[in-house]
């Protein structure tokens, strides 16, 4: 025997209840229950950005030169791979 918990509306309640007793499947009416929720981060802590906002803000905006040797980078590797295709 299988049991399954079911949440009918109000409305649909009395059909739902005689469709059950017309099929033959016994049921009986409980209490709704409050489940707990669980929320896995609840300890958490925020932090103020004033703090530490100096580091991040450097990370964020990278500068000239290093977007120029970041770019001649992926063009080396672009060129070694195309090397590789035509092999």
């Amino acid at each position: 025997m299988k049991s399954y918990k079911l949440m009918v509306s109000d409305e649909k309640a009395g059909f739902v209840m005689e469709l059950l007793d017309n099929l033959g499947i016994s049921f009986s009416e409980i209490e709704p229950v409050a489940e707990p929720r669980i929320y896995p981060g609840a300890n958490f802590e925020i932090r103020s950005r004033k703090s530490g906002g100096t580091v991040a803000k450097n990370l964020h905006k990278p500068t000239q030169s290093s977007v120029e040797e970041r770019q001649e980078s992926l063009l080396d590797v672009m060129k070694k791979i195309e090397a590789m295709r035509k092999k």
